[in-house]
């Protein structure tokens, strides 16, 4: 804590040795010896109980110990009898927030702001505070200026990419987009969360404007080579923004996405006219390549594309069979259209191709050889069987779900108690199993393993076991894993319905948390698979599940049977003509709104979402009913908007705790969209 001392007419008569005195207890509670500055403390207001110093400090401790109410208390005496102090301000703030009373908080850092602008932590803390009631320009404003007066800290970075993701700008800020970009080169959160905000300052940018006026129609060859000799490509070739976006996520907009099947399109035409690339149109064909393959090749291609990629694809083939040199043009351009692996001989290219091409080669060549090579390292540990379970294991071997390139690093706790008590402050710490030292995790269904790799660095002292149905998901999880350098995580192959024939394989006395989200509603028999997963939970342990709501997924509902009335198949092409169906509708039809979804942007995730070959969906008293079946307790949601939460408290302010499921139903039936993504909660396994 920052020390500031009190300055008022008080002071002035105060013995020198009480201000040595109250530094001492304020060096002993920054050394975390909160007892013996406690203690020091009492003494110093024993004999001046109008210390403000030793008043604020007092407060700080009290919360520190959790005593929030004690600590408002004594730092409001301190601002009474100090006078107006940042720090004392700024510390009532966070006093009170933990108090639940996020207005006074809010005026609290406003105050500290007006009096030290220049502050870093304080803008901080309030840019927090008003993104927690609802991300807004004001409350990102202040986290730039904190990011801008102290560049290199970690959880201002964090804050303001948390921010990010429920921010749209509608200018092309210059202070904003160097810090945007930097937030996703150097992945200050998860890049697929900050490509909203980030194209948003894109679609303001003026060159930008105007490629997109160009490409608002179907531009026919002609149109496609004038596009690609255009000055606003040779600028987007150099937009630093624009690469940051395109190569570290699916771009989730239907006019960017437009925009880059577009520039493939001119490419290919200007390729096939023997045009000369210039250094910036290759790189610029590498940006657009390497975001093709994010997405899986998911937009709609032309039959002429079809005939120029073909036929370079086997030009490419014969000279590299004919040890002849391949331009990288070609090569990006055939990237953008198929997997560099997919070309014969392409293995001749590695080492040996230009620096340009090096990120590409790592991407389509590279990791996929490496994700081959782990698979034939994952044991499988349980029987997979049964028709319905080997038909969802064949559509994830097929596409892996979902397809990530990097996520953020994630704030390491000491155990699982300490995650339950932040998120859950009502939940009593009685009722927790013992820490210990390393616990156990079961994440059942990891996927590609971006779910386990965030529970291994929230949890870096326990041991992860990950399991998943798809091969192909565990190789691509296996090899991030190992990229990110993290070690804690064990991934074999099994089946959720089999797991009782695993025990040599699990933990003795159980899992001390079991995650399973985005998985049971996609088993034949859900809730016989969650009560499987129940029984391997640790007296006392915990689970968090997420699941499906019918609520909220109206539109994916509408949209399936509008691709069954057309006859359109789980097939790449067939995803393809759904998603030019669905763009095509007009904006008030309801299918439409599924666009809104990022997974409407890859392959993979695209199936997922409209094709799923089994999906259950659930209303909360059916979650209710399951809990209670399976004599779990309800301990509450996780990651609500805050906005909803607000409402929900200010509908029923009864349940003061937000655990009450029939009247979150209630809530849901009246604001459908509040459970979008899924209903994600924690529960604990009842003793006894």
């Amino acid at each position: 804590m920052k020390r500031c001392r009190l300055k008022n007419a008080h002071n002035a008569s105060r013995k020198p040795s009480l201000d040595e005195a109250c530094a001492n207890a304020l060096r002993y509670q920054q050394s975390g010896r909160l007892d013996e500055a406690a203690a020091l403390f009492r003494q110093i207001l024993a004999q001046d109980g109008r210390h403000p110093d030793a008043l604020l400090y007092s407060g700080v401790l009290e919360s520190q110990r959790e005593n929030h109410a004690a600590a408002a208390k004594l730092i409001r005496k301190a601002l009474s009898i100090g006078g107006p102090s940042p720090v004392a301000s700024a510390n009532l703030g966070i006093v009170l927030a933990q108090l639940g009373r996020s207005g006074e908080a809010l005026e609290c850092y406003r105050q500290a702001v007006a009096l030290a602008p220049h502050s870093a932590e304080f803008r901080y803390r309030l840019g927090v505070a008003l993104c927690a009631v609802a991300p807004t320009a004001e409350g990102v404003q202040h986290l730039i200026e904190a990011v801008l007066h102290a560049p290199a800290e970690p959880h201002y970075q964090r804050a303001f990419a948390d921010a990010l993701e429920g921010v749209r700008f509608t200018a092309n800020d210059h202070r904003v987009r160097p810090l945007i970009q930097r937030a996703i080169d150097e992945v200050w959160g998860d890049p697929d969360r900050l490509v909203g905000a980030a194209l948003s300052v894109l679609r303001a940018s003026p060159h930008i404007v105007e490629l997109l006026g160009a490409t608002a129609g179907e531009p026919d060859k002609a149109d496609a080579a004038a596009l690609w000799r255009r000055s606003e490509v040779e600028r987007l070739a150099d937009d630093g923004l624009f690469r940051a976006v395109a190569v570290s996520a699916p771009i989730d907009d239907l006019d960017m996405e437009r925009l880059v099947r577009v520039l493939r399109f001119a490419a290919c035409k200007a390729l096939h006219d023997a045009e000369e690339f210039s250094v910036d149109r290759v790189a610029l064909m590498v940006t657009l390549a390497r975001q093709c393959y994010l997405t899986e090749y998911v937009h709609a291609v032309k039959p002429a594309e079809v005939e120029v990629v073909e036929a370079l694809t086997k030009c490419i083939e014969r000279d590299l069979a004919d040890n002849q040199p391949v331009t990288s043009a070609s090569l990006a351009l055939v990237a953008a259209y198929r997997p560099l692996a997919e070309i014969a001989g392409v293995d001749r290219i590695l080492g040996s191709s230009s620096d340009s091409l090096a990120p590409l080669i790592a991407q389509q060549v590279v990791a996929p050889a490496e994700e081959r090579r782990l698979a034939r390292s994952i044991p499988q540990i349980t029987p997979i069987t049964g028709a319905a379970t080997l038909e969802v294991r064949g559509q994830y071997e097929a596409n892996p779900y979902p397809r990530w390139e990097r996520c953020a690093a994630i704030v390491p706790t000491p155990n699982i108690q300490a995650v339950v008590k932040t998120l859950f402050p009502h939940h009593h710490a009685a009722a927790m199993p013992d820490a210990g030292a390393g616990q156990s995790i079961l994440i059942a269904g990891c996927g590609t393993g971006r779910h386990a790799i965030g529970v291994a660095q929230r949890f870096p002292c326990a041991q992860i076991h990950a399991i998943d149905l798809s091969l192909a998901s565990l190789a691509y999880a296996k090899r991030k894993t190992a990229d990110m350098g993290i070690t804690n995580v064990t991934y074999a192959q099994a089946d959720i319905m089999e797991l009782m024939h695993a025990d040599a394989c699990l933990p003795a006395r159980g899992f001390d948390l079991v995650e399973s989200v985005g998985v049971l509603h996609h088993l034949a028999d859900p809730l016989a698979g969650w009560a499987i997963l129940a029984k391997l939970v640790a007296p006392g342990g915990y689970m968090k599940i997420g699941l499906y709501s019918e609520t909220a997924r109206g539109d994916v509902v509408a949209a399936r049977a509008f691709a069954d009335q057309q006859g359109i198949e789980a097939t790449p092409n067939g995803i393809r003509a759904l998603r030019q169906a669905i763009t095509a509708l007009p904006e008030e039809n309801a299918i439409k709104k599924v666009t809104t979804f990022s997974d409407f942007y890859a392959m993979s995730d695209c199936r997922d979402l409209l094709f799923h070959v089994l999906e259950h969906r659930y209303s909360l008293p059916d979650i209710a009913a399951n809990l209670r079946a399976l004599h779990l307790k309800f301990i509450g949601f996780e990651g609500l908007n805050e906005n909803a939460v607000a409402a929900y408290r200010k509908r029923f302010p009864k349940d003061r705790l937000g655990i009450d499921l029939d009247t979150w139903h209630r809530f849901e039936v009246e604001n459908p969209d509040t459970f979008r993504g899924m209903y994600n909660f924690w529960c604990q396994r009842r003793n006894g």
